[in-house]
């Protein structure tokens, strides 16, 4: 039973630390600058084929077999992701940034050698809690359902233009937000996730 309890208290966390960050950094429009937004949270990005160099010298080219990944190098954090993967890219840079903010890498490392802290999952691993979890900070970052549910975006292209989400992860927000119920009890966050956003809502009127 406590099980049960802290997987849905982990899928709350996931919701609000995403507006945490829509809130703190005073995102007032989508599609999310993610570089900037990186940059703000002293998150450094690189692409796989920009960083090769560094990710062979730390001899973490295993994980590039994941869309991204993200390490602690000397006490700074370091995203990678797969440039050729466009579409996917908002999305796995959000999904890096969910690990950062809930702390993933300092509780449940994949790899620790000469200084490097590493998460993430490879492809051949089964699916974990975690993942889901920075599945629905990357998916409420990019696409928070309190501001998308007055802008009556209905459309799955819409969707995809207005959010930078891709194929996949769209189909799933557009799902959410015809659930979203706007009668129930609204949070503090998102009331001020809402509120700095009211001039983006706005324009869709």
């Amino acid at each position: 039973m406590d099980k049960y309890f802290d997987y849905y208290d982990n899928k709350r966390t996931a919701y609000q630390k995403a507006l945490e960050i829509l809130y703190r950094y005073k995102i007032s429009k989508l599609p999310i600058d993610i570089s900037q937004l990186c940059r703000l949270m002293g998150v450094r990005l690189g692409s796989y084929k920009i960083s090769e160099n560094l990710i062979v010298s730390l001899r973490l080219e295993n994980f590039m077999i994941n869309d991204g990944f993200t390490a602690i190098i000397n006490d700074s954090y370091y995203t990678f992701f797969n440039s050729d993967k466009t579409k996917r890219r908002h999305f796995t840079i959000s999904h890096e940034l969910g690990h950062i903010a809930m702390g993933h890498l300092e509780t449940e490392n994949l790899a620790c050698m000469d200084g490097v802290t590493v998460w993430n999952r490879s492809d051949k691993a089964e699916p974990s809690d975690l993942e889901m979890f920075a599945n629905i900070f990357a998916s409420t970052l990019l696409a928070p359902d309190c501001v998308l549910y007055d802008t009556n975006i209905n459309t799955q292209k819409k969707l995809m233009e207005v959010t930078g989400l891709d194929n996949e992860e769209s189909e799933k927000k557009l799902i959410n937000l015809k659930n979203f119920n706007q009668n129930r009890s609204i949070t503090f966050l998102e009331k001020a996730v809402y509120y700095n956003f009211r001039d983006f809502i706005q324009s869709f009127e």
